[in-house]
């Protein structure tokens, strides 16, 4: 694998960290409005609807590179985010202790 392959493949797995921090920051929005919306089912529905056909572009776009390597490592990078915000957001971060503490 040549240095300019490597180049690429980092800038798929940054595309897809952006794409994770994208989808699962508007999932996190999405979900601290649903108490104080009056419709809560339509921006339920809308938010899915938003960030799935980001997901899909962007996905489609890295596609058209035509080598799965770059939608592989696209998807970890997805999962990078999602890791990311599992760490930021989890609930024993902000009350200093785990779940199985009580």
């Amino acid at each position: 694998m040549t240095m300019n392959e490597l180049v690429n493949l980092l800038f798929f797995f940054l595309a897809g960290v952006g794409m994770g921090l994208v989808y699962f920051g508007g999932l996190w929005w999405t979900v601290k409005r649903l108490a104080r919306s009056p419709k809560p089912h339509l921006l339920t529905l809308g938010s899915f609807a938003v960030r799935s056909g980001f997901i899909l572009a962007g996905l489609y776009w890295i596609a058209r590179e035509g080598r799965w390597e770059a939608i592989v490592v696209s998807l970890l990078g997805v999962l990078g985010a999602r890791l990311i915000f599992i760490r930021l957001l989890s609930p024993e971060k902000k009350q200093g202790r785990t779940f199985s503490e009580g």
